[in-house]
């Protein structure tokens, strides 16, 4: 089934744009203000989208956060050294892909023993342990093509539903990216708050020295 979640999202004006903030692949475009009762669903999808690209481009670290600073999401790597100008590109071109590719979110209906196998291999720690204090058998998750994640929530129907409004990634701070979703306004008008910012690297910092775990 690939019909869109968001059934109630009235059609678009005459001569709206379909372009998000930055455009396609970061060039500047028109403003876009999306359906607000999509915003949650898109935003999940979004961040579920982001932790396929990490997964694809740096499968042996853990991708962390997620955090909303204002109007972007900000994320890091469990360990290994900062993130590059060339590695925040490299998973910028693999989400895009993702997003080009146009593939169905679909629902599966998987044996508990294959999906914990599938994340335990994958090295989703957090979603094996999260899978671990659930009853169900067999366990409902979501498919995009190869790669499996957990159904918590709903998301929209296909990858390239997130083209309504193209996101984009920027360098963060520490290493870190921020992948930004604000509908209302530019990319090159935005700029995290710093104080946010420095109290996400405190918070990581603090969490490995006491080696605090939180999945959710």
């Amino acid at each position: 089934d690939r019909t869109n979640v968001c059934e109630d999202t009235p059609p678009r004006a005459a001569g709206s744009t379909t372009r998000g903030p930055m455009g396609k692949r970061g060039a500047p475009g028109d403003a876009f203000s999306f359906p607000k009762a999509c915003t949650a669903i898109y935003r999940r999808t979004l961040r579920t989208l982001m932790s396929l690209a990490a997964q694809q481009c740096a499968p042996a670290r853990a991708l962390l956060g997620g955090h909303a600073v204002e109007g972007a999401y900000y994320f890091s790597f469990s360990e290994g050294p900062p993130m590059s100008r060339a590695d925040v590109e490299a998973l910028s071109d693999a989400f895009h892909r993702l997003v080009d590719a146009d593939l169905p979110i679909e629902t599966r209906r998987v044996p508990f023993a294959d999906a914990l196998a599938y994340f335990q291999s994958a090295g989703l720690a957090a979603s094996a342990s999260l899978l671990e204090t659930r009853v169900s058998n067999p366990v409902e998750l979501y498919a995009v093509g190869e790669h499996l994640r957990l159904k918590l929530f709903p998301l929209l129907a296909s990858t390239g539903a997130v083209a309504e409004q193209r996101p984009a990634l920027i360098q963060g701070h520490g290493g870190a990216f921020l992948v930004f979703y604000n509908p209302n306004g530019a990319l090159h008008q935005y700029s995290p708050s710093s104080t946010l910012m420095r109290s996400f690297g405190a918070h990581k910092a603090w969490g490995e020295v006491h080696r605090t775990r939180c999945v959710g």
